[in-house]
């Protein structure tokens, strides 16, 4: 069970190749602040019916 599970995580990952612009680009992505999208703040305060 150990090993397959394992395995599963292995296969799960994907390398990545890219120059090293094209990596810096991509970096700066992943560490800038995320956007504040109104639409997604307003969903995520609304209560679900099971919560009412």
């Amino acid at each position: 069970m150990a090993c397959r599970e394992a395995e599963s995580v292995i296969l799960d990952q994907r390398p990545l190749h890219m120059n090293g612009k094209a990596y810096e680009a991509f970096v700066a992505l992943l560490e800038a602040q995320p956007l504040i999208r109104p639409g997604l703040v307003k969903l995520f305060g609304v209560r679900g019916p099971w919560e009412k």
